[in-house]
């Protein structure tokens, strides 16, 4: 699963973007494809991906053992969770800089 963190409008309304690939729906060879295509964005449009909005989430393992990975760090199995908490971030930048 991926995940992006995107405003959807004008209000202060943050939603986390989860994009899916459930295992059964997709082949091997089409699973390499779509994660070959992320690189640039061409998975967006695949069939056997699914985008779902929201403002948390929870995965927890059905299986003992399994194997989880945060940008390609291993870490412990287990319940994964995240939650938009908005205005825990403010950024400052100097537009001339830029």
């Amino acid at each position: 699963m991926s995940l992006q963190i995107r405003k959807r409008n004008s209000s202060s309304n943050f939603k986390l973007s989860c994009q899916l690939i459930r295992s059964g729906n997709v082949s091997r060879i089409r699973l390499a494809l779509i994660l070959l295509s992320m690189e640039h964005g061409g998975h967006v449009n695949m069939n056997g991906v699914e985008f779902i909005e929201c403002s948390a989430y929870r995965l927890e393992p059905i299986t003992q053992g399994s194997f989880n990975d945060l940008d390609g760090e291993v870490i412990e199995s287990g319940p994964i969770q995240a939650a938009v908490s908005p205005s825990s971030l403010r950024a400052y930048c100097n537009p001339q800089s830029v």
